[in-house]
């Protein structure tokens, strides 16, 4: 068998731009996990509410889904490359501010509300540029394999910043962990500024309105047969939020950790999840370019399903753990698969509109991540995963009987 994908991943290691985007995309990856991680295990302290964990797990998504149609029409006609980094300059100094109010002790709901409002406006304007980036780096033809190599990097940034989150969290509590984050973001902001690429935009700008530009990306988007229904898919995201509001709760009252242990076991599983997704990447990359992208796509759903109804029906850790590596595993697929098919077989006029309305259905999990929160208040954690995982499941088996579109693309 003949690895292509390696001969592929070392040519891609030889652009000065990709090793940045190398540097900085994986940073932000962990900046992200370890403020979910830090986030949920504070506000569960703070108000015992696994309810709480997903509303303020939720805030930022109010933030992007209010602008991210039109970060992503400017996305379209803009440099991508300052808009990256002046969005995670912002991100630092939001952490900062977290940082301060935690290590201050008045840290209070309403602020954590306040905080991801504007986390979700930056991201709003820095996840339009950000999926494009590495197409106008490396070009169509070497995107899957781009998109595989950075996420696998990404993702063992995701081992490592839980793994040690949890174990910071253990030894030295919550008072600075934000301070780290926000010098996670200052670090990632630089190596963006650092490129060199400028992407001529497909669109330059003219007399067309914001809205006029937004109009026509949803129109491009619901008449285009694999974009539409790969836009349905990707809002299953729904069901995959149930995961960070439930696995808290989970590790602390179901799978009898002992208490002086529960940091750690969290950030293990979490981690666990991080070691499938970097199996599943790095399969990805050693075959190279996979060419039926939407079947490979339905593949990674199915296994979601998997570790979701494993984590739910799991008796300790150790069970839950396998069903993370599932999870994770097939998270890896699903992301380098959709991220494949949303860049390379669009328009590129309209990649940064396809771009935006992908980030509101997957805002869908931040919606999952409230309802996850109010079941497990409701079942439990064990029940909500279970219900959540065949909600999943069906949906998946739907959207393969019906488009055909997306069951095929390549």
């Amino acid at each position: 068998m003949k690895f292509e994908g390696l001969s592929e991943a070392r040519s891609l290691l030889g652009i000065r731009d990709y090793r940045l985007l190398l540097i900085s995309n994986p940073l932000m990856f962990a900046g992200i996990q370890i403020r979910n991680m830090s986030q949920s295990w504070l506000v569960l302290e703070e108000t015992g509410s696994s309810i709480w964990v997903g509303i303020i797990g939720a805030a930022p998504a109010v933030g992007i889904v209010s602008l991210v149609l039109l970060g992503g029409a400017i996305a379209d006609r803009s440099n991508r490359r300052l808009m990256l980094y002046r969005s995670k300059i912002v991100l630092a100094a939001l952490a900062f501010v977290t940082a301060f109010l935690v290590s201050s002790g008045v840290i209070e709901m309403w602020h954590l509300l306040l905080l991801g409002l504007f986390a979700g406006f930056s991201f709003a304007f820095m996840a339009p540029a950000a999926q494009m980036m590495p197409m106008d780096v490396v070009g169509r033809e070497k995107l899957m394999p781009a998109l595989a190599l950075n996420n696998a990097l990404s993702t063992s940034f995701n081992i490592i910043g839980p793994a040690l989150g949890g174990v910071y969290l253990a030894v030295f509590g919550l008072n600075t962990i934000f301070y780290v984050l926000g010098a996670i973001y200052l670090a990632a902001a630089f190596a963006n500024w650092l490129l060199h690429t400028n992407p001529v935009p497909a669109e330059k700008p003219g007399a067309e309105s914001g809205w006029a530009q937004i109009k026509r990306g949803l129109h491009y988007v619901w008449v285009t047969p694999h974009v539409r229904w790969m836009m349905i898919f990707a809002s299953t995201s729904i069901f995959i939020g149930a995961y960070p509001a439930v696995l808290p709760v989970l590790v602390r009252e179901d799978l009898g950790v002992p208490e002086e242990l529960r940091e750690v076991a969290f950030g293990a599983v979490l981690a666990t999840a991080g070691a499938g997704s970097i199996t599943g990447l790095l399969t990805i990359i050693s075959i190279g370019t996979v060419k039926n992208k939407g079947r490979l796509l339905m593949l990674a759903s199915a296994m979601i399903t998997i570790g979701m109804v494993t984590m739910g029906l799991a008796p300790n850790i150790y069970v839950a753990a396998v069903g993370a590596f599932f999870f994770g595993l097939a998270g890896a697929m699903f992301g380098t698969s959709i991220g494949t098919l949303m860049q390379a077989s669009v328009d590129e006029s309209m990649r940064g509109r396809v771009s935006s309305v992908f980030m509101i259905t997957i805002q869908f999990f931040a919606i999952g991540m409230v309802l996850g929160g109010f079941f497990t208040a409701w079942v439990g954690p064990g029940a909500t995963l279970l219900l959540f995982g065949g909600l999943m499941g069906a949906v998946s088996i739907l959207v393969f009987v019906k488009s055909p579109e997306l069951r095929n693309a390549t």
